[in-house]
Parts: C-alpha cells; structure tokens; sequence
C-alpha cells in the first residue's frame, strides 16, 4: 500500500494554527523564570549487545564456556529485539539552580557502575556516554544530539520546518489531550517526527512527547532513536518534567547488529526554595560527595524508582560470574592495562599501580634496549599525596636511571594523581638522559 501525492499547506491549516499557539507560549511555564530552582534525579544508564540470537551464539566456542550468560537476555522496550546488558550505571544526584547570578551546580549523592566497559578510563567513558545521552530540552529551538543541531518541534521558527497533523484526541493522566502528530518537510533533514500530547485548556501545556529521528536521515552510525518525557503543571502553572526516557541503537554497518543504550532519568522532588548556602559556594559545577561511590545496597533499593531494577542487578551478577573464569579475568587484566597503561596490584582498590606499560621496553641510539619499571600510588592510598618513580636500565650504555616524584594536592582527588584542576606542590629528583629536540606531546620518550 503506497500513500497518495500528499497536498499539505500551512495557510488555513488548524493543525499549524493550533502549533503557533503552542510555540506562543511555550516560554510562559518555564521553571528557570523562579529565582530558584531545584530537584533530585535518579538516571539509570544501560548498554546492551542488540538483536542478540541466543541460538545462534550456543553454537560458538566462546559462549559455550560461559553458556550461564543465556539467563540474563533482556528485551529492548522500543523494538521487541532480545539484548544482551553489558554495562549498567545508576546516579543520583541532586540538581540546583539560581536565576542570578546565573549558577548551576550538581551535588552527585551515589554512583554505581558495573559491566565491561569498566575497564575503560572512567573520564572517557563519562565523555562518551555525556555526548551519546545529552539531556534534551524541546523548548528550545536547536536540541544538540551527537554532534549535530536537530530542530525542535516548538521552534520558534518551527511551521517553516515542520508539517503538523491533529490526529486524535486522548486522555493523559486525567487530562483531555490532542494528539499531534509532526515530520519535517524534507525527511533527510536533521529533525523529528513523532507526536506531542497538548492539553485542550487555554494553556497549551504540553503533557508529553515521544520522538524519533526520521527514516532517511545519516546520523553518526545511529539505526534509531526515540526520544519520551513526560511532563507535570504546578498550582502556579510552571511546567515540571518527571521522566526523560532515551534509546538508542547503533550500527557500524548494515549488517552487524549493533549495540543498544537507553537512558531513564526520573525527576522528584522539585522545589522552588533557596538551597542551603555551601551549594553556590562551591566553584566547580559538580561537586561528587565522598561516599558517593561506596552507598550500600540498601541505599540504592530506597532510591531507585520505576526503571528496571533487574537490568542492575543481572550485569552485576552476570559480571560476578564471568570473572570468577580464570580465561576471563586475565583477558579484562591485560585489556585493562593496554587501554589504561597500568597494571593494578589488587583486585579491588588497589593503592599501588605499575606502569605506564608501553614504556616498560622500548630503545633508543645511546642506550640501545632500555627496560623501565615505573610505581604509582593512588586515590586508594591517599587522595591528597601522591608518590610516583621508575627506575630504568639502558644495556648499551649500562647506566640505572630514575625519577622519584613526591606531591600534595590541595584539591582531593577523586580517581587519579592527574586529574584537573591542579592545585599542588611537588618535589622531584631525576636522572635521565635528554633527547634534544624532541618533544612528546601525545607520549612519553620511552612509547
């Protein structure tokens, strides 16, 4: 069945007159216009192999050795598809905001990882994982997603953009809604279609939204995309977001299966009130509380809302399981080391790391095969002071070498010595040779 020549127009259209006083008053129940603004946030982050044959993978090898992994298949809750979690983080933190001077602050109350992709640096992956789930605000007129601008539906600009529909009227959470159906008009460009739940008041509050990207569209490697939150009114009429839930599947090509990661970031307890004083006097955007990362689990159970407990609990048990194999614990060992450049000496919370590794043998003219050792202390041992050195041996001109480092830091450290900012003073003593005119930016002279 193939649809008609569409003959669509703006001009007398009740569908765009109907979205021009949407967009009219889109900026009249925005939270930020109180002077102050707060409130809390559970965000539960989930990566999964996708479309994950079950049949197919028990006739491989390696799944055989760990066939347990089969109990803990999942189903994706926008395509049906059986998937596979892999990684799982939950975050609960508390949000403020102050009108003027303008100041935003994160406060992190608990965080929780657990899955493969630990063993990847914690700041790229929090880099990665930032630009895959940017929180989307369809107030404004561009929504940046994966290095590209979309428009939004309530553009200001957005009836040039966009072809609207009424489609049905419905109830939601109590509240008579016409549903609103919207695709832009050339199905390559950088925008959505989808629907938006508009209540049929003298407000035009929007209720809901569910968004996707358009079929033809290239973006980054991404199959698909669906965007749903969920909106509340106060007495006062401001508009409230309790739920912004993502997914997102990727492919690499046509015919690999790709991976899938969905975001669910539940809104509570709002309020208006000034927050305590430390909040803004704090310099740094976000501000992680010490305990932040050791909370019990009796903590996470209290907290945790309506997402899917059991995506958790399974990657954390499932990963429990897969490193009580000998194979695989060495396998995420050595991965570890090549991607982080140091070898731990405890299975959890090691003070004492040894590295980097790609300078344990390297060679240079003078020294000919050099062999390095380098010891680091961590955020295990002391948050504050730091003690790292190598010592190094050269067969060609057989002379030891070394560095010793001693350093306090004024700021706590929260997972490495060289984290920014850097606030420390620092004593130093090293012997080592020079290569004139060399200069490692991206390395260091024994890559």
């Amino acid at each position: 069945v193939r649809p008609g020549k569409e003959k669509y127009t703006k001009k007398g259209n009740p569908a765009v007159e109907f979205m021009e006083e949407v967009i009219r008053r889109r900026d009249q129940h925005n939270p930020r216009d109180h002077e102050f603004y707060s409130y809390d946030t559970y965000e539960q982050k989930t990566f999964a192999f996708n479309d994950f044959n079950e049949e197919e993978a028990r006739g491989k090898w390696i799944y055989r050795q760990v066939d347990f992994i089969f109990d803990y298949i999942d189903t994706s809750v926008v395509s049906g598809k059986p998937i596979l979690p892999v990684f799982n983080e939950e975050i609960i933190e508390s949000n403020y905001y102050r009108k003027s001077p303008r100041t935003e602050r994160k406060v992190i109350q608990g965080i929780k990882r657990s899955g493969l992709i630990e063993i990847i640096s914690e700041e790229g992956m929090t880099q990665m994982l930032e630009e895959v789930f940017k929180e989307v605000d369809i107030f404004q007129n561009n929504i940046p997603l994966f290095l590209q601008r979309f428009v939004s539906p309530v553009a200001t600009f957005g009836p040039n953009y966009y072809k609207y529909y009424l489609l049905d009227t419905l109830d939601v959470e109590g509240e008579r809604c016409l549903d609103v159906g919207f695709a832009p008009f050339n199905s390559e460009s950088f925008g959505f279609v989808g629907h938006l739940y508009v209540t049929l008041d003298s407000t035009f509050f929007i209720k809901k939204s569910v968004f996707n990207v358009p079929r033809d569209i290239n973006l980054n490697f991404v199959d698909r995309l669906t965007i749903a939150q969920d909106y509340e009114r106060t007495e006062d009429s401001t508009r409230l977001i309790n739920k912004n839930d993502i997914v997102v599947e990727f492919k690499i090509t046509q015919k690999s299966k790709g991976l899938y990661a969905r975001r669910v970031c539940v809104y509570q307890r709002h309020s208006f009130d000034p927050p305590d004083a430390y909040v803004y006097k704090e310099k740094a955007p976000v501000i992680e509380l010490a305990e932040a990362r050791n909370k019990s689990e009796s903590f996470w159970r209290e907290n945790r809302t309506e997402t899917k407990e059991i995506q958790e609990t399974s990657v954390e048990r499932m990963m429990a399981q897969l490193r009580a194999i000998p194979f695989f614990y060495w396998t995420e060992q050595v991965a570890s080391a090549l991607i982080n450049g140091y070898v731990q000496t405890a299975k959890t919370n090691s003070p004492f790391e040894f590295g980097p590794v790609n300078t344990f043998i390297s060679g240079n003219s003078l020294e000919g095969a050099r062999f390095r050792v380098g010891v680091t202390t961590t955020v295990n041992l002391s948050n504050q002071l730091f003690a790292d050195g190598y010592i190094a041996y050269g067969t060609k001109d057989g002379k030891v070498k070394g560095d010793i480092i001693l350093e306090y830091s004024f700021n706590k450290k929260k997972n490495f010595r060289k984290e920014f900012p850097f606030h420390y003073i620092r004593a130093e003593y090293k012997y080592d040779i020079n290569q004139i005119g060399q200069h490692y930016l991206y390395t260091n002279p024994d890559n």
